[in-house]
């Protein structure tokens, strides 16, 4: 519950009771069903980092309730996945980290997918004694072959 909008997004009009149930299920589930499960999926595939994030329960909440935002008339199963993300993280040597974040967003002018907009994000950080080198891709524009997509940076950090 902390960092989130507890007032619901602004195009949401309901009772403060069903918001709060909303993101009181979210929270009760994320903290329970959720780090359980997290941790297991982690184990299985020995991976360093895993998250997995829904507002599936608030979602489903909110359109029980009637909250729907503007312009959203025939909300779709993509609906309820609305801001799910998955992160994946492993340390392939000590100085090389990869990670990769997945997430959906749902978008009512798409058709396929019931609407669902996947974002992929991939990730390398390397290590090294003077500097560690970042290379970040978030993969949006396969017209130009990714190009505008990618990015490199150079971090520097002291340790006294």
């Amino acid at each position: 519950m902390l960092g989130q909008n507890q007032a619901g997004n602004p195009g949401e009009s309901g009772s403060d009771a069903t918001v709060l149930l909303a993101y009181t299920a979210d929270a009760i589930a994320q903290f329970t069903v959720m780090r359980t499960l997290q941790r297991e999926i982690r184990n299985f595939l020995g991976l360093d980092l895993f998250s997995f994030r829904t507002r599936f329960l608030q979602n489903m909440v909110f359109q029980a309730a009637g909250f729907q935002p503007t312009g959203l008339q025939n909300p779709s199963t993509g609906n309820y996945f609305d801001n799910t993300t998955v992160f994946l993280g492993k340390y392939l040597s000590p100085d090389i980290f990869f990670e990769s974040m997945f997430s959906w967003r749902y978008d009512p002018t798409e058709t396929d997918w019931s609407g669902m907009k996947l974002e992929p994000e991939i990730g390398l950080e390397m290590r090294n004694p003077l500097f560690d080198v970042r290379m970040n891709m978030i993969l949006l524009h396969p017209e130009n072959w990714f190009l505008n997509d990618i990015t490199f940076s150079l971090m520097w950090r002291w340790t006294f």
